[in-house]
Order: structure tokens, then sequence, then C-alpha cells
């Protein structure tokens, strides 16, 4: 019994240290965008997020930090990051929130993601519709969550982003450069491979063969 509550203790400690250090990552991600000051204002946001945003998106965020104020404060910043950043549940909250139209908020998140990827562009629309195919009519954060859930593109993408703009930008290369400069995949369809692998792969993965492979192969025949 001992033991067992021993167990436990270590592990809410365990917990409150990483929610601790997650916290501190965010208000640090804040201090480093504001300067050291106290609110963010519209310029120097999109100033920080213009390299993995696109503008729409950009503007999304903006309104919805910045209630009811107009300019974005260390409490409102480290909040809405915690939503966006958890569980299905937390991440629904978070993106109705938004106060948009859910097929422009997906859009804004593919486009982003895309960007910050250097896909080709003319694949958004495909991933978008794949996405949408399966949208409940009537969304709550009840029905958001259980789609974000069946649909791990999406939550991945929404993650994904949320991280560049709340802890920072990758320092590491792109998740699908190696792949998808020689796959014969569209990028859309290689989205949707890399979102459904397990976590621990999505960075080990390789093609068995590539367009380069076929067009030797068919030089050759």
């Amino acid at each position: 019994m001992g033991k067992a509550g021993s167990k436990v203790k270590n592990y809410s400690k365990i917990k409150k240290n990483n929610i601790n250090d997650f916290q501190l990552s965010l208000k640090n991600r804040f201090y480093e965008i504001a300067n050291g000051g106290s609110t963010i204002d519209k310029s120097v946001f999109f100033k920080y997020t213009e390299s993995t945003t696109c503008p729409q998106l950009q503007l999304f965020l903006y309104d919805s930090l910045s209630k009811p104020d107009n300019v974005v404060t260390l409490e409102r910043f480290v909040q809405f990051a915690e939503m966006i950043l958890g569980d299905f549940n937390q991440q629904a909250r978070a993106l109705l929130q938004l106060n948009q139209p859910i097929k422009q908020i997906i859009e804004v998140m593919i486009s982003s993601f895309f960007k910050c990827e250097q896909l080709d562009p003319r694949s958004i629309t495909l991933l978008v519709d794949f996405i949408m195919e399966g949208i409940p009519l009537q969304l709550d954060p009840s029905t958001l969550s259980n789609f974000l859930q069946s649909q791990i593109i999406l939550s991945t993408v929404v993650k994904y982003i949320s991280e560049s703009i709340f802890i920072g930008p990758r320092d590491s290369a792109k998740l699908l450069q190696q792949v998808s400069e020689k796959s014969l995949l569209t990028h859309a369809a290689l989205c949707l491979v890399y979102a459904n692998l397990p976590e621990e792969l999505r960075d080990r993965w390789k093609l068995l063969f590539s367009r380069f492979d076929v067009a030797h192969y068919l030089q050759h025949q």
C-alpha cells in the first residue's frame, strides 16, 4: 500500500513538473514576442507569426486573443495556448472560440501547414474537401471533439501550427521535406499518410519508390 501511494505521489509530481515546464515555455514565448512587455499588439503579433501562419489565420487568432482590449495579454495567451495544445476536447473549444465558419478554420490551418512545409498549394483544396466530407452539421464542443478524433490529420495540423505560434517555430528540417519532393502521391495524400502513422514513426518513414524511380524504370524499358 505504501509503495502504491508513493508511485501515485511520484506520478503527480512528474505531471505537475511537466505542466509547470509547459506553462513556462508559453510564458517565455509570450515575453519573446512582447519584447519583455506586458501586452502584444497586432503589428507585433503579425510580425512574429508571418513565417508560419497564413494572413487569414493570423487575423482569426489575433481577433480571438485580443478581446476585449485589442491587445494580447499573458493570461489570455497562455489560456488559449493550453487549450489548443491540449486534448481533443480542449482543442475543440479553442477552435470554436475563433468564432469563424469551420470550413474557413480548416482552410487556414491547412494553408498554414502547407506554408510551413513548403508544399504545393494546389493540394490544399483536395485536403480540405476530404476533411469536410465528414464534418457534422451541428457543431458544439462535443461533436467537434469527436470529429477531431476521427480526422486525426486536422488535429495534427492544428497542433503543429499552434506549437509554431505559441512555443516557437521548429529548428529541425521540414516534416515532409524528404518525401514531398519525390513522391508520386499528391501533397494532400502525403499529409494523410503522415498524420495516420504512429507519432513515434512520423519522422522515420521512407518511400519505397518515387517518381524518379518510375522515370528511371520507364527509360530502360
